[in-house]
């Protein structure tokens, strides 16, 4: 069963064993904070160790003749595989673009993340397409944020027992309280279900191998 906003912010409470309420120094605005700040913190330790253990999303769209970068709608962390008709593209960097004057089909990508307004993440494809051509994305995508008390926790039910004493932590600093026993609570529960996640889907902290998907 999905963990809630609210049931997060509950077990906080019960360990601060203080009010989260209006006019009290732990609102719930900014708990709720604190716990997405934990869940931001925990997801970027298990990933460091096992990219692929969250799964991955996709996304696809159709290519405009010589328009070399597309802007991702999905809330991406990282790329995965990029494949034009189940043939996967070859990753590059973002300097190679000035290689390939003359469209062609793309053979190769890049991604970067432009930071003018609301951060989006951008893909390139090397060399420009001359077409039309469809394009599959697989990504990791990042935690969404909770801010209504029914949304829910969208990774395994367990790391909220990681997440709550992590947030305890943050709360208890921010109020200069101890937090020793917290944070310490944290990094046992963290260190334990790492040893899980680096187990992975193919016995060791290693990308999965998604080659099977395609035509190379």
């Amino acid at each position: 069963m999905a963990v809630t906003l609210a049931e997060l912010r509950t077990r906080v409470q019960h360990r601060l064993a203080e009010p989260i309420a209006a006019g009290h120094w732990f609102t719930p605005e900014t708990v709720n904070s604190y716990i997405n700040d934990a869940i931001r913190e925990v997801f970027l330790r298990i990933v460091e160790v096992n990219p692929d253990f969250f799964g991955v999303s996709t996304e696809s769209f159709q290519t405009v003749a010589n328009q070399e970068t597309y802007s991702l709608t999905g809330d991406v962390f990282e790329i995965r595989y990029v494949a034009i008709d189940n043939q996967r593209l070859a990753e590059r960097t973002i300097e190679e673009r000035f290689r390939f004057n003359i469209p062609g089909r793309p053979r190769m990508y890049y991604w970067y993340i432009n930071y003018t307004g609301t951060p989006t993440t951008q893909i390139g494809l090397l060399p420009p397409p001359d077409g039309v051509y469809t394009v599959d994305v697989w990504y990791i995508p990042r935690p969404k944020k909770l801010v209504n008390d029914t949304d829910f926790l969208d990774m395994p039910d367990e790391l909220a027992d990681i997440i709550v004493p992590f947030a305890t932590a943050l709360a208890l600093k921010a109020d200069k309280q101890a937090y020793q026993q917290e944070e310490a609570e944290y990094q046992v529960r963290m260190t334990r279900y790492l040893s899980f996640v680096a187990r992975g889907k193919s016995g060791g902290p290693q990308y999965v191998n998604y080659t099977f998907y395609f035509d190379i």
